[in-house]
């Protein structure tokens, strides 16, 4: 059956009484007649209500049966309240009940019965020795031992709290005790990663890198800032200087490259046309740009050249220029051939007959008197005439 003995908080609960009757206040009432409202219930002095299970009458039927639910038993102090509605029959009565956390069966008891513990004068409990484990085995312990395995834990343990924990380092981590999972999502960020951490290396794919990576192996999508080398492929853009490129770059690189692997150029690098005087700004090309065994080689090239090539290039006969400027005249042999021809024009013009002003009149006049010359005369002696010689007479104007 259940205990009792002390009543405990939030626990049902049963008790008996007794109802003093109106009639002759030295008794008890006989089978008290109970109804709804005559008994009610307050926890820690609130507000009073109907009991849940309503009062009965046991076999003496003197004493009164009542049952608190654990409801009813929340709380240090449940007050029950008895008062006859009708008035007529039994005294008013109030049953205050204390709870408490723990009752008699809580406590440590022999398990063999007769035996019984030694309490000294200060109410403490002498223990000689006690058994660890498990009822009918275990391990004897005395006082002693417990006492020394005491202080040794407090000796490995930290002398206060701070801030309500406990503080301990990890000497050391088991391996791959730390996992993905162990790690709560977004747990590391960039004010964990201390400034100065430097990554050597990378395999995988990289979406994007913003400073300065050691050496990247893998596709990356785009860098932004210097590498020092790259092996693999690169898929996206590639702005900043880049030591070395072993693969491929599948996008534009805007900045400055150090080196390219030897052979790494070919002819088959460029498109028919890629570089063309567009291509190549003013005077990009000086000495400076060109080595000295760039110039060896263009010298080279230019050996190659013959007298018969540079004729055919600049339309010469097939003699050699030397002959070809020699058969042009020189200056003194222009001044000789042109005196000569001056001397016989000059000849020329001397034995020709020119006619005087008065020669040519005379012939003119000379052939108008065999050979009428034709005329429309308008004026004579600056006096105008008019008529057609045959039906209009000719006269003055």
């Amino acid at each position: 059956m259940p205990s009792y003995v002390t009543p405990k908080i939030n626990t049902a609960f049963e008790f008996y009484v007794g109802l003093v009757s109106q009639a002759n206040g030295k008794i008890f009432q006989v089978s008290p007649t109970l109804a709804a409202g005559d008994v009610k219930v307050s926890t820690d002095n609130g507000t009073s209500g109907n009991i849940t299970t309503l009062p009965v009458i046991g076999t003496n039927t003197r004493l009164v049966k009542v049952n608190l639910s654990a409801a009813e038993m929340n709380g240090a102090n449940v007050s029950v309240t008895f008062s006859d509605a009708a008035g007529a029959e039994w005294c008013d009565l109030v049953v205050n009940i204390q709870t408490s956390a723990r009752q008699i069966d809580d406590l440590a008891y022999p398990a063999t019965s007769g035996r019984s513990m030694v309490v000294d004068a200060s109410g403490l409990v002498d223990a000689n020795a006690v058994k660890v484990g498990p009822s009918g085995s275990g391990t004897a312990q005395t006082a002693g031992d417990i006492m020394a395995d005491t202080n040794d834990i407090q000796t490995r343990l930290p002398a206060a709290l701070v801030g309500g924990r406990m503080d301990a380092s990890v000497g050391t981590i088991a391996a791959a005790a730390i996992t993905a999972a162990s790690i709560a999502a977004d747990a590391i960020t960039d004010a964990k990663v201390a400034s100065d951490v430097t990554i050597a290396s990378v395999t995988g794919a990289v979406g994007s890198v913003t400073g300065a990576v050691g050496s990247v192996t893998g596709a990356v999508g785009s860098v932004t800032g210097a590498v020092g080398s790259v092996t693999g492929n690169v898929g996206g853009n590639v702005t900043g200087s880049v030591g070395s490129v072993t693969g491929n770059v599948g996008g534009n690189v805007t900045g400055s490259v150090g080196s390219i692997a030897t052979g790494g150029i070919a002819a088959a690098s460029f498109s028919a046309g890629a570089i063309d005087a567009a291509a190549i700004a003013t005077d990009a090309i000086g000495s400076d740009e060109l080595a000295a065994s760039a110039v060896t080689e263009i010298q080279s090239g230019l050996s190659t050249l013959t007298a018969a090539g540079v004729r055919t290039a600049v339309g010469l006969a097939t003699a050699n220029l030397d002959t070809q400027l020699d058969a042009l005249p020189t200056n003194a042999e222009l001044a000789t051939a042109l005196a000569a021809a001056d001397d016989a024009t000059l000849a020329a013009i001397a034995a020709l007959s020119i006619p005087t002003v008065s020669a040519i009149a005379a012939a003119i006049l000379a052939a108008a008197t065999t050979t009428p010359i034709a005329s429309d005369v308008k004026k004579i002696n600056a006096t105008t005439v008019t008529g057609d010689g045959s039906a209009t007479p000719w006269g003055p104007l």
